[in-house]
């Protein structure tokens, strides 16, 4: 066996025992909220630390690929979208920027829209966003005036970013637009309001907006739901790692296990 793969079986173990051994949600921190599921280095040893840096940094493990199913409406997309890209950044993963119709996932899946949801659901909704704006530090605002919008604009934006510009660009985007209701309280179901995010990333709004009104970015978003639905999606956000999925921006330490897997 070369002293490559030696080294690579060394390094994987001693990652895969630190995982295992120190599970504890109590060794995920939330220093800043750009870095939230960032995993202390355990007392008395010195493995984690420059052993996961060298797997990563030296390409011994191959990156993993997330598929990311959101809408830009979805205050909970909004919660887990910069501690998902913390992820995407420190294990050097690639990400599918995949926007839905909430709707029409809804309707294909048992979902019921906020509105029409029981009483006591909606307000251990509004509960949990509390406690999730206090254990992040967010500025998300708790009861826009302008939510629920039509979110059918901002999907169809952030389809053709995705088409023109890459999912990178995609995220950007995509957190500009979560934003524009969750703290800044715009209405962002009108096309004035999301021209001011897209000029807020430095694109021009005209032409991405063009690009978001032709016919083929709307058979786009079509596919993007029925996907999510035949992958068992049924709400945003999800994410999708080798086939198996995380609902909820609450599972991303679970997203995390898996990109260090």
């Amino acid at each position: 066996m070369s002293s490559l793969v030696l080294t690579y079986f060394t390094l994987f173990n001693c990652l895969n025992n630190y995982i295992y051994n120190n599970n504890s949600h109590n060794n995920y921190i939330h220093d800043n909220y750009n870095g939230y599921f960032e995993a202390e280095e355990p007392p008395n040893t010195n493995c984690y630390g420059t052993m996961c840096s060298c797997i990563y940094n030296c390409g011994l493990l191959m990156s993993k690929t997330v598929d990311y199913f959101l809408s830009p409406m979805s205050p909970w997309a909004y919660l887990g979208h910069e501690p998902l890209q913390a992820l995407i950044d420190k294990f050097n993963a690639t990400v599918n920027v995949i926007p839905i119709d909430p709707v029409k996932l809804f309707a294909a899946t048992g979902g019921v829209p906020v509105a029409q949801r029981p009483i006591q659901r909606q307000k251990y909704r509004l509960a949990e966003l509390k406690r999730w704006k206090s254990f992040l530090g967010s500025p998300i605002v708790i009861e826009p005036a302008h939510f629920p919008y039509n979110p059918a604009l901002v999907n169809l934006v952030v389809v053709a970013t995705v088409n023109e510009y890459g999912a990178q660009k995609a995220m950007e985007l995509t957190l500009c637009l979560m934003k524009g209701c969750w703290v800044e309280d715009r209405n962002m179901g009108l096309t004035e309001e999301v021209k001011k995010s897209i000029e807020s990333c430095d694109l021009n709004s005209d032409d991405l907006l063009e690009l978001a009104s032709n016919d083929q970015t709307s058979k786009d978003l079509e596919k993007n739901t029925q996907h999510a639905i035949e992958a068992g999606v049924f709400g945003a956000p999800t994410y999708i790692i080798n086939g198996e999925l995380y609902w909820g921006q609450d599972r991303l330490d679970f997203v995390q296990r898996s990109l260090m897997s």
